[in-house]
């Protein structure tokens, strides 16, 4: 219940920063714009209390929605991704099953804003920052993490209207499972997340 009031909380900040950034001035190349990438490179790695889950083959799909003012901008963005158990190293007083080696999968919500450097060239150096919300299924989890973002982008504008880009991605996260059935005196477990990706992409401006 405290993760998700959290998340809650943090939705509603970021939100209604989104929506004011929706009244200042706009400028620049890329005023709004639609981006799509794809990172067929990344690392994620998820605990569950003491027991640690790694996974390999990482790659996902992102859409966005960005809106850039005089020297800032705001980036919602939606991500599907997957990735392939690799390993798995249990405590000893591990209460998971040690045959759940499924993939996982991923659908995420980021709501990021951050500042453009060098905003009205044809070059541009977006560097975005916020939370994103994952829902995370296969192997033990079923579950949401709240994350903190970092988002970097070089990108480089051939036309008013097309612009190409590439970048990086990194999030650390916090989620919470609940005990589990039939042991009793368990308290929940703790969930902690790392993600890192390499993406490239395309961004369209659709003008102010």
């Amino acid at each position: 219940m405290k993760t998700k009031l959290f998340a809650l909380a943090l939705m509603v900040l970021f939100v209604g920063a989104h929506a004011s950034a929706q009244i200042m001035g706009l400028g620049g190349y890329g005023t709004k714009s639609l981006d799509i990438s794809f990172s067929p490179l990344g690392y994620t790695h998820y605990s569950i209390s003491a027991d640690k889950y790694y996974y390999k083959s990482y790659m996902n799909v992102n859409l966005g929605y960005e809106s850039n003012l005089q020297g800032m901008s705001t980036l919602t963005e939606l991500t599907y991704s997957k990735a392939k158990f690799d390993k798995s190293e249990l405590s000893p007083t591990s209460v998971f099953d040690p045959n759940l080696k499924e993939d996982i999968t991923n659908i995420s919500l980021s709501m990021l804003m951050g500042k453009i450097i060098n905003e009205k060239s044809r070059f541009q150096i977006p560097i975005y920052y916020g939370p994103k919300f994952d829902y995370v299924k296969g192997g033990p989890f079923h579950n949401l993490t709240i994350n903190f973002c970092v988002k970097a982008r070089l990108k480089f504008y051939f036309s008013d209207r097309f612009a190409i880009f590439v970048g990086g991605t990194g999030a650390y996260g916090w989620g919470n499972k609940r005990p589990i059935e039939g042991l009793e005196g368990k308290e929940g477990h703790s969930i902690s997340a790392i993600n890192a990706a390499a993406d490239a992409g395309i961004s369209i401006n659709l003008g102010n």
